[in-house]
């Protein structure tokens, strides 16, 4: 509805998303060092979304109650700036003992769209601890099986999908933005090089494979031959056992 003018030129977009905190194996996500914590977990979902929404990102503001203890639950709020001079103010949690809960609105110069799960769930169960809502979609809506179809239909069809690795790409690059943001309680703007063009961004890839294969190929060049077997004999156990193997690269 945005993309298609529905409200007009887009000028200011909130989301919120977030609920208990999970744990994993042996409580990984508490661990921020290795799972980013909720601007890596949470946020990035909808930095993905409203870039796709509203273009590309220019500046980043974050605050992180994560960033500065690196361990346990976690609360943020950032600030993006677009090119197109919109903003937008994303809250993520893994502090809200009610549930699991998303909202967005989009605000334009013709009017507003508002989303929130808890006021459209057609079933709410609470137990102890949480609170867990049953989405009113039909199957074919849900957004899981559209994004499996989107990708199974392009590979059929030999089409470009719909979402790009270079969008991946730069879901990641804000995520880690907010994080320096964070950290640094500076404003950040996304990775330069991520935010060059796809295709300039492809070929980058592309460079950084051929390179990796080049030096893999000089490795293997370099390295003294195999020694060969003695003739009419062939290697016993114990000889295989004992020979020395020098590492490939």
């Amino acid at each position: 509805l945005v993309k298609s003018g529905a409200i007009g030129t887009p000028a200011a977009a909130r989301t919120r998303r977030g609920g208990l905190a999970p744990t994993g194996s042996d409580s990984w996500f508490m661990d921020h060092s290795k799972s980013g914590g909720v601007l890596i977990d949470l946020a990035i979902h909808d930095f993905d979304w409203l870039r796709w929404t509203l273009g590309e990102v220019r500046r980043v503001t974050s605050r992180s109650l994560g960033a500065h203890t690196n361990h346990g639950p976690d609360y943020a709020l950032t600030t993006l700036t677009f090119d197109n001079g919109a903003v937008a103010h994303v809250e993520s949690t893994w502090m809200d003992p009610s549930g699991f809960r998303t909202m967005f609105d989009v605000s334009g110069s013709k009017g507003v769209i508002e989303y929130d799960s808890r006021q459209t769930a057609c079933l709410r169960t609470h137990v102890t601890g949480k609170s867990m809502a049953e989405a009113p979609l039909d199957p074919h809506d849900d957004p899981y099986y559209r994004q499996i179809l989107g990708f199974l239909t392009s590979v059929k069809e030999k089409k470009a999908p719909p979402v790009t690795g270079y969008d991946g790409a730069m879901a990641v690059a804000i995520a880690e933005a907010a994080l320096e943001s964070a950290r640094t309680l500076r404003t950040v703007a996304p990775s330069a090089t991520t935010r060059a063009s796809p295709s300039r961004a492809i070929r980058a890839s592309r460079a950084l494979k051929g390179s990796v294969a080049a030096k893999r190929r000089s490795s293997t060049s370099a390295r003294p031959p195999w020694p060969s077997a003695p003739k009419r004999s062939r290697p016993t156990p114990r000889s295989v056992a004992n020979r020395s193997v020098e590492p490939t690269s």
